[in-house]
């Protein structure tokens, strides 16, 4: 009986059209996001050393979202979330689609493909933040939980399809066809938003911010309210090792497990489907368990599964392992929603795209290591990293959980803000 409620609360808010077409556009755009990111990765390996080219790679991908991080803020604040989410869908699939039309002209142009790696992580820059804007200007505010989980139900649940996928693509048809079916997924992905409407919109403001301005007011803002500076740092960490944990897949399919593309892709399957697994648990866990416990038992499984995967090299343990890592992973969704309630919408595009950016320097400053010194930089050292970070979030949550002992409901709780309880 405890079930089913929680499982028609958690259908309810598909019960939304424009939800239900924001959720589908995740999906197709994760499906040819998984396509490309094993085709992009896989190609980066045919030459040079494995982890250096990985981490070139990934500075092209995530170099954007740090170097435009205030600007991208302000942007999202001051115009249309939807505008920023559709044409970064509509660009990333004609980038895919001339990726792959170059490509067969030069099938083994590195530059050509960190180049294009930019171009996407421009728009990816722009995509992130704005799609978690707009997520927020859907649903109902009681719903957010459900929301963030299920659009990461969808994102995983399309990365499992794309990248198990791309595994068969890549071996019957070659990168340039899995590169462009993965471009028309984001354009597909694109054309999904058009028809969605705005329940709950930004008010709108009569003068715009500067860009100075709103970095300035952005940081007062979070320079007074300590726990929320916790829980963006945890939202930083937990970005961090969400984007570095599949890729070091690649290299460690390769030189630990002497896997082939197609074993490669059924890891970072089994990873995706975990975290399928872990969105389903993690508001079920929160609503009839605590946030506290959730949190505290999805971290030290993460922690447990990156010490494994640091010191064992065997190819079935390590799928198993892998799943539990992205079913730990979902614990994303609990923090996402924290910080989603505790910002007033003005400021949640610069915020948001702050955090990203931090986050994506973090991204940058490991793979630099990587990239600089992958002749004594092991794989094993950075998963040992990894379980570090994650016994840190956990330690900074429990610094978070002390500030807000009295402070039962922020005055700039978004729910309050609405008139909601």
């Amino acid at each position: 009986m405890r079930f089913a409620g929680y499982l028609h609360e958690r259908l309810q808010v598909l019960w939304n059209s424009s939800f239900s077409l924001y959720i589908l556009s995740c999906l197709l755009a994760a499906f040819g996001h998984g396509l490309v990111y094993i085709a992009l990765s896989w190609n980066s390996l045919n030459s040079g050393p494995l982890l250096g080219n990985m981490a070139l790679l990934m500075l092209c991908l995530w170099g954007p979202s740090v170097i435009l991080a205030p600007i991208v803020g302000w942007l999202v604040d001051s115009f249309p979330s939807k505008m920023f989410v559709l044409l970064s869908n509509l660009l990333r699939g004609v980038s895919m689609l001339l990726l792959a039309f170059n490509l067969m002209q030069e099938p083994d142009s590195l530059k050509m493909l960190f180049g294009f790696s930019l171009i996407i992580g421009i728009f990816n820059a722009f995509y992130h933040p704005a799609a978690l804007v707009l997520i927020r200007q859907i649903v109902h505010p009681n719903q957010l939980l459900y929301a963030n989980s299920t659009a990461d139900c969808a994102i995983e649940l399309g990365s499992v399809t794309g990248m198990g996928c791309a595994g068969i693509f890549l071996a019957f048809w070659g990168s340039q066809f899995t590169i462009m079916m993965g471009g028309c997924l984001f354009l597909a992905s694109g054309f999904c938003l058009f028809p969605i409407t705005l329940r709950y919109p930004k008010e709108k403001k009569k003068d715009t911010e500067s860009l100075l301005k709103s970095l300035q007011s952005g940081l007062s803002f979070l320079s007074k309210h300590p726990h929320l500076q916790l829980i963006y740092l945890i939202q930083c960490i937990l970005m961090m090792i969400m984007m570095t944990a599949p890729v070091l897949l690649a290299p460690y399919a390769k030189q630990y497990l002497s896997l082939d593309v197609k074993g490669f892709s059924h890891l970072e399957a089994l990873f995706s489907l975990g975290a399928v697994l872990g969105g389903i648990f993690v508001p079920y866990g929160v609503r009839y368990f605590s946030e506290k416990g959730t949190l505290s038992f999805l971290w030290w499984i993460l922690a447990l599964t990156f010490f494994l995967l640091a010191s064992l090299y065997d190819a079935l343990l390590t799928k198993v392992i892998y799943g539990f890592v992205g079913f730990a992973l979902s614990s994303w969704a609990i923090v996402l929603t924290k910080a989603q309630e505790y910002t007033p919408p003005d400021y949640q595009g610069r915020l948001l795209s702050l955090a990203h950016g931090i986050g994506g320097g973090l991204i940058l400053l490991l793979y630099c290591c990587a990239y600089f010194f992958h002749h004594i930089f092991s794989i094993s050292a950075l998963y040992y990293l990894e379980a570090f970070l994650v016994l840190l979030c956990w330690v900074l949550y429990v610094f978070y959980l002390n500030q807000i002992t009295d402070l039962e409901r922020p005055s700039y709780s978004f729910k309050k803000e609405i008139g909601i309880d």
